[in-house]
């Protein structure tokens, strides 16, 4: 019976990430099936966090729906799928609300929020419920990090290990030494298109939709408290829609 679900989950996620990376990048479908093929298959899904990543996929898909509207949707349907990724996961819909808040800056369309706030109401009714009538006991101890190099580290980590091709999660046990050489050099690749990204959008000036994202979503990942929203830190969440943001600045033909 799970087997079936977990493909169901499988090519919710992947059509969404298709379809978020084909909104900023036209004419590269290899690269782009290819990019989502592999992000699919991230720490969370692997590790079974099943809620969590069929809310990602809905999650992208809402986005690039309500940009091509320019959030232009009856207040009903968005209420709707408000509650659809609340019930999946609360970090689904908190990242619709990080790009909603960005696109709205973005884009100026100050009166449009104003006639989509009532369908936050359900879902903020809900969340109030669940904050105060629920506890949970049984999360891991924060780490204690008080030098700077050691939360970087952290930090870094957060970052990488969500989509890490050699992952001890995934094997159930540690690598061997090669495949975690590899695992390095593939962080270092990942640094490096990173650093490129970011040199690509201050040469070329432009406050497009994905840089805006990806340095909130940078933001979000040094702050996010730990353990916010789920037994792994937030901050991996957030990870992979800002590997995701990477990939949309660097292949997009808007920014020079």
């Amino acid at each position: 019976i799970l087997f079936p679900i977990v493909i169901v989950i499988a090519v919710v996620l992947y059509f969404g990430i298709h379809t978020y990376l084909s909104y900023f990048i036209k004419n590269q479908n290899i690269f782009i099936a290819a990019i989502a093929f592999y992000l699919v298959f991230n720490l969370h899904f692997l590790m079974g966090f099943l809620n969590f990543s069929i809310g990602l996929g809905f999650s992208l898909l809402i986005m690039i729906y309500l940009a091509k509207k320019e959030l232009k949707v009856n207040v009903w349907v968005f209420s709707g799928m408000l509650l659809i990724l609340y019930l999946s996961h609360f970090l689904a819909l908190l990242l619709l609300i990080i790009f909603l808040a960005v696109y709205i800056f973005q884009t100026k369309k100050y009166k449009v929020l104003w006639s989509l706030l009532p369908a936050f109401v359900p879902v903020v009714l809900l969340g109030a419920e669940y904050y105060f009538t629920k506890s949970i006991s049984d999360l891991p101890v924060s780490p204690n990090i008080d030098n700077l190099a050691g939360k970087i580290r952290l930090i870094l980590h957060n970052i990488f290990s969500v989509i890490i091709p050699f992952h001890h999660y995934k094997w159930l046990m540690e690598p061997g030494l090669v495949l975690q050489i590899a695992t390095y050099l593939f962080c270092v690749l990942l640094s490096v298109l990173i650093f490129f990204a970011g040199f690509k959008a201050w040469k070329g000036r432009k406050w497009t939709l994905q840089i805006c994202l990806s340095l909130v979503l940078f933001a979000a990942i040094i702050v996010t408290p730990y353990y916010f929203g789920g037994v792994m830190f937030p901050s991996t969440r957030l990870s992979v829609f800002f590997i995701l943001n990477i990939f949309a600045i660097l292949f997009s033909r808007d920014i020079s």
